[in-house]
């Protein structure tokens, strides 16, 4: 899958036994996701998840990077 422009990683996180997930992906800004968000890519994005989704995943919540490593 392509990932939407101004996106630097994805990460997708999923429990098997219990079919709960959370995907955390990390924008270049504020402004590129809600760019991402009018542009109605998400919607694209998520329609061949629709048979295995139970509902629409919640919209975005927004976070502040506090901290990074890469070791």
């Amino acid at each position: 899958m392509t990932q939407p422009p101004r996106v630097r990683a994805i990460y997708a996180l999923g429990d098997p036994e219990t079919a709960e997930g959370i995907a955390i992906i990390l924008w270049d800004s504020k402004a590129a996701v809600e760019a991402y968000l009018q542009s109605g890519q998400r919607s694209q994005i998520l329609a061949p998840f629709g048979d295995v989704l139970a509902a629409p995943p919640a919209l975005p919540k927004g976070y502040d990077l506090l901290y990074s490593s890469t070791e």
